[in-house]
C-alpha cells in the first residue's frame, strides 16, 4: 500500500476541540529519520588515516555499527588502548571526548554524511498535513555544536517544520534521562499520540512513561529481533518496509486524537 494511503485511512478524523491539547508526534533524528552509519563510516576512515590505523580502512558501510566499539571490533581492532582513544570508555562523558565522539557528536561538518531513512520525509509530512498533528524533533544532539546543522539537515530532506529540541551543551547525562525530562515537559502542553526513537534504552523509557495506547515505534536494522525490547514497542526497518506496522500505528494514534483522549499516564 502506498504510504499516502496509510495516512488517508484516517484523514479528516483528527479534529479535536479547541479546549484540548494539540496532538503531537515525537521523532528522534539519528537512525530514526536519518541513517548515521554513513557519518560514522566517514569519520572512522578519517581517523584511520590520521592515526595510522590501516586495519580500520577495511571498514565498509555495511560493517559500520551504531556503536563505535563494535565497528572497530568488526575489523579486528580490539586493543583496549586504541579502542579507548578512538571510541572512549564505556561512559558517555568519555565517548564525547574520544576522537570519534568529537567528530560524531560535536562537529556539524559531519552531519551531511547522513543518509535519509527510506520513506521518512514522506511519512512525516503525511502525518502533519493529513492528520493535523504537530511534529516535534527530540534529539540527543548537542545544542551549541549541531543545532544549526540539524535544522539545515531537516530542511534539506524536506521534513516539516516543528520544534527542534536538543541537549543543552552542558548536559552530559544519558539520552534517556534527558528525553524523559523533555517528555514530561511536553506532556504539559501536547497530547502525544506516538513516539519514534531507534534507541533501545529510549524506546523502553518512552514505553514505561506513556500509556500502552500510545504507539512507541523503534526503527532498527533488525526489526525481527525482540532482544531487550519492552512489550508494546513496534519495530520497523524503515518507513517503506514498515508500512503494515505503520498503518496500525496511525490507526492507534487517530484514536488518541478523539476528544477526551490523553497520552498522560494515570497517576
Amino acid at each position: 500500500m502506498n504510504i499516502f494511503l496509510i495516512v488517508a485511512l484516517v484523514a479528516g478524523l483528527g479534529t479535536s476541540e479547541a479546549a484540548q491539547k494539540k496532538s503531537a508526534v515525537i521523532f528522534d533524528l539519528d537512525d530514526t529519520l536519518v541513517e548515521t552509519r554513513y557519518r560514522s563510516y566517514e569519520i572512522l576512515r578519517q581517523i584511520a588515516v590520521q592515526q595510522n590505523l590501516p586495519q580500520l580502512l577495511n571498514l565498509t558501510v555495511d560493517t559500520t555499527d551504531y556503536y563505535c566499539t563494535k565497528s572497530l571490533s568488526n575489523v579486528g581492532l580490539t586493543d583496549a588502548t586504541i579502542v579507548a582513544k578512538v571510541c572512549g570508555e564505556s561512559d558517555w562523558a568519555s565517548e564525547l571526548q574520544s576522537l570519534w565522539g568529537k567528530k560524531f557528536h560535536a562537529n556539524p561538518a559531519s552531519i551531511p554524511y547522513d543518509h535519509m531513512l527510506a520513506g521518512a520525509p514522506l511519512f512525516v509530512n503525511a502525518l502533519v498535513k493529513d492528520l493535523g498533528v504537530q511534529v516535534i524533533y527530540l534529539t540527543g544532539r548537542n545544542q551549541e555544536a549541531t543545532a544549526r546543522a540539524s535544522q539545515a539537515q531537516l530542511n534539506y530532506y524536506g521534513f516539516p517544520k516543528g520544534p527542534l529540541i536538543t541537549k543543552p551543551t552542558a548536559y552530559t547525562g544519558p539520552d534517556e534521562e534527558f528525553k524523559r525530562q523533555e517528555l514530561r515537559r511536553l506532556l504539559q502542553t501536547y497530547n502525544v499520540v506516538a513516539v519514534f526513537d531507534d534507541s533501545l534504552k529510549n524506546a523502553n523509557m518512552f514505553r514505561a512513561e506513556l500509556p500502552l495506547t500510545v504507539p512507541v515505534v523503534r526503527p532498527t536494522r533488525t526489526p525481527g529481533d525482540p532482544s531487550g525490547v519492552s512489550a508494546g514497542i513496534d519495530q520497523i526497518r524503515d518507513y517503506l518496509a514498515g508500512e503494515p506496522t505503520l498503518r496500525s500505528v496511525v490507526e492507534r494514534a487517530k484514536k488518541l486524537k478523539k476528544p477526551g483522549a490523553s497520552s498522560e499516564r494515570p497517576s
